[in-house]
């Protein structure tokens, strides 16, 4: 993984759009991004949208949380679906232990793992080949 992969945004806007545009301007620029969330999903497909960029071809996207709008874009974007209700669940149990343990050894709780699942839809493709790659080498 390369650093400048990596990009930390706000929730939405140009934050997210900036990070995104920020990520395809590497030296080496990925063929698939993932977004964090469903805000950070709508700025990857904008900005694939500004620079002409077939999404699930050029570039693959997939973000996190099925947004109602996630199947319905074109072409629908693969998303890791995420328990959110069991989620809330687990937290408010944690918390209710927490509140209740007599002692503080009681109270360190471990890491709780909840099923996610991944959504393939169209945002997702073939890595698209890179020019060295095609067999078309000029030789002098």
């Amino acid at each position: 993984m390369h650093d400048d992969w990596v990009w930390f945004a706000s929730d939405a806007g140009e934050s997210a759009r900036q990070a995104v545009r920020n990520i395809l301007d590497s030296a080496d620029p990925p063929t698939a991004i993932l977004g964090s969330n469903a805000n950070v999903s709508l700025a990857m497909l904008s900005v694939a949208n500004e620079r002409g960029l077939r999404v699930g071809v050029d570039i693959s996207l997939i973000g996190f949380d099925d947004a109602p709008w996630a199947p319905v874009v074109t072409p629908g974007l693969s998303v890791v679906d995420l328990p959110i209700e069991a989620m809330a669940e687990a937290a408010v149990e944690n918390l209710v232990a927490q509140i209740t343990a007599s002692d503080t050894a009681a109270r360190a709780t471990g890491s709780i793992v909840l099923p996610m699942r991944l959504i393939v839809r169209g945002s997702v493709g073939p890595v698209p080949a890179s020019p060295s790659s095609t067999g078309s080498d000029e030789q002098a």
